[in-house]
């Protein structure tokens, strides 16, 4: 159990949950039974583990497994991303989703020294204080340009369409690469609801018509 808490990163020593512990030991074994993976494995954190109720296109209501991992995991995921979303539904038997923790940064406070934050205190009250010091604590994490979703691993994005319509709403769609279909196509109503739940922006997400060569490679899979 030690060894497997040692996966798990949570603020001020908060408890894990045994979803957690069980999703931590998952993560562990893995990397213990996998010599040429551990240099990725190792680098690969919990922040938390839980199960996420999403409605599938029939109406229905299913779960799926969210597991956030810190931020500068993402790089290392990436490179394994498959084996381990692979083995951790193998062993929840739940679809399951990985995303990176990340704080977005306010813009103010970024150029203050923590003397010069804890200074200003009696200028800008309590709650404009802690939005500085949230800047502050979060100085190693780049501030990114834009909100823009540029991935879903292990699925690689082909296009995407906005349509605004006459009341100001926008609506997205996310194109696939089809070859991707059999990685993806179980969760794509949990991956749309799920960033819908981070980001409060809604998606659709569909895959893209396939080309020649992509025919080409789908037919050699059914023959």
């Amino acid at each position: 159990m030690f060894q497997a808490r040692s996966k798990i990163i949570k603020k001020d020593d908060v408890k894990p949950t045994d979803l957690e512990d069980e999703a931590a030991k998952c993560l562990l074994q893995l990397e213990m039974n996998n010599a040429n993976l551990k240099e990725h494995l190792a680098q690969i954190f919990i922040n938390s583990a839980d199960l996420t109720e999403y409605e599938q296109q029939d109406g229905s209501r299913s779960k799926c497994l969210l597991v956030k991992i810190p931020y500068r995991s993402i790089t290392a995921f990436h490179k394994v991303s498959e084996k381990v979303v692979h083995h951790l539904e193998s062993k929840f038997n739940w679809p399951v989703i990985v995303v990176a923790t990340r704080t977005i940064i306010s813009k103010r406070g970024k150029n203050f020294s923590t003397s010069q934050i804890q200074n200003l205190a009696h200028i800008v009250g309590t709650i404009d204080l802690n939005l500085f010091l949230v800047a502050k604590r979060n100085r190693t994490q780049k501030r990114p340009r834009s909100r823009t979703l540029t991935a879903v691993y292990p699925a690689t994005i082909t296009g995407k369409t906005t349509r605004v319509s006459l009341d100001g709403k926008k609506h997205v769609k996310l194109f696939l690469d089809p070859l991707d279909r059999e990685k993806v196509e179980n969760k794509l109503d949990a991956m749309a609801q799920i960033y819908h739940k981070i980001t409060t922006h809604k998606i659709s997400i569909h895959f893209s018509k396939p080309n020649s060569f992509q025919k080409k490679v789908l037919d050699s899979k059914k023959q």
